[in-house]
């Protein structure tokens, strides 16, 4: 067994799946003779965060619970008639008011967007790597 299966093997026996299989690319690519020790373990250190970090952000958008995980800021309409703050939205989805121990209540008439609203911020703390858990106000209730 060469060194470089045993260091793969030890890396998949650690769970780091992605950096196993970003050092085995290494290795059979061509252009990396001329890197640096440094600039080929950072690749692959890169590699396995961008991995981990993705996953993360995925189990908590799962976890969460949201009745649409696709709803995002970006895509609110600001039309007339639904009196939207477009400044206090962007505000609430930089996640201030959760870093800030704050809480955010969203009122409004039926149908008139709370719960995508309350989704689009609910991804954007997800995104921002916090926990997150979709509640429909009858379902505080019973918690």
């Amino acid at each position: 067994m060469t060194a470089s299966q045993t260091t793969m093997d030890k890396l998949y026996g650690m769970r780091m799946s992605v950096m196993a299989q970003a050092y085995r690319d290494q290795e059979e690519s061509q252009g990396v003779a001329e890197m640096t020790f440094d600039e080929r373990f950072a690749m692959i250190v890169d590699a396995e965060w961008d991995a981990r970090r993705i996953n993360r952000r995925t189990r908590l958008l799962r976890q969460a619970g949201f009745s649409d995980p696709e709803a995002n800021i970006a895509d609110v309409r600001y039309d007339a008639d639904r009196k939207l703050d477009r400044t206090k939205l962007i505000e609430l989805s930089n996640c201030t008011w959760i870093r800030g121990h704050r809480n955010v209540v969203i009122t409004g008439a039926s149908g008139a967007g709370k719960s995508w609203i309350a989704c689009a911020l609910g991804v954007a703390a997800c995104n921002a790597f916090f926990s997150v858990r979709y509640e429909q106000f009858v379902g505080c209730f019973s918690h």
